[in-house]
C-alpha cells in the first residue's frame, strides 16, 4: 500500500498526498499502521514529509508515530506518541515533551524523512533532514503504530511522498 493520508476532521485532503490544515491546531495520522513486527525481510520502513507553514515555525509541528491499541465505539484509542517537533531541541517520547541537546530541529520547509527499522525487541525510528540526523529508540509494545503529524495554523499544508 502507498503512504497516504486517512481523513480527519480538522483537515482537508487536496489530494491523497497533501493535507491542508483548516482550523488550527490539527493532527492527521496516515491511512495505514506499521505492524509491530516485520513483515517478511523487510527490516525498514521510510517515508518524507514536508510542512509548508503559513505563519511562524515552533513545537506544535510534529512528525513521528502514534500507538493506537486497538478501537472502542469506532474511534481509535491511543496509547503514545514518539518524534520530532519544529522546536527548539523539543522532542516527544511517550506522552512527555521534552528537551534533548541532542536534537537540532528541522526548519520550517525541510523534508524529513522518517525511516522505522523494525528490531527484534525494540524498534528504532530516525530523522534525517537538513544534513542532520536524530533517532529514538521505541518501546516494545502491542500497539500499531501509524505516522503522524501535526500543523499548527489555519491554511498550513503537509505533503507526503516515499
Amino acid at each position: 500500500s502507498s503512504m497516504q493520508f486517512a481523513p480527519a476532521s480538522g483537515m482537508r485532503l487536496i489530494n491523497q498526498h497533501q493535507v491542508q490544515s483548516l482550523q488550527g491546531g490539527a493532527q492527521i495520522l496516515l491511512k495505514y499502521g506499521i505492524p509491530t513486527t516485520a513483515p517478511g525481510n523487510i527490516a525498514s520502513i521510510s517515508w518524507r514529509v514536508k510542512h509548508s507553514v503559513s505563519e511562524r515555525f515552533d513545537a506544535k509541528y510534529f512528525i513521528g508515530l502514534i500507538g493506537v491499541v486497538g478501537q472502542q465505539n469506532g474511534r481509535r484509542q491511543y496509547r503514545s506518541q514518539y518524534g520530532i517537533t519544529g522546536g527548539k531541541r523539543t522532542v516527544i517520547e511517550g506522552d512527555c515533551e521534552t528537551v534533548d541537546d541532542n536534537y537540532e530541529k528541522y526548519k520550517k520547509g525541510s523534508t524529513v524523512t522518517v525511516e522505522y527499522e523494525f528490531g527484534r525487541n525494540s524498534s528504532t525510528l530516525r530523522f534525517q533532514y537538513d544534513s542532520k540526523a536524530y533517532s529514538m529508540q521505541l518501546p516494545a509494545t502491542n500497539c500499531k503504530w501509524y505516522p503522524a503529524i501535526s500543523l499548527r495554523d489555519r491554511g498550513d499544508v503537509c505533503e507526503l511522498s516515499n
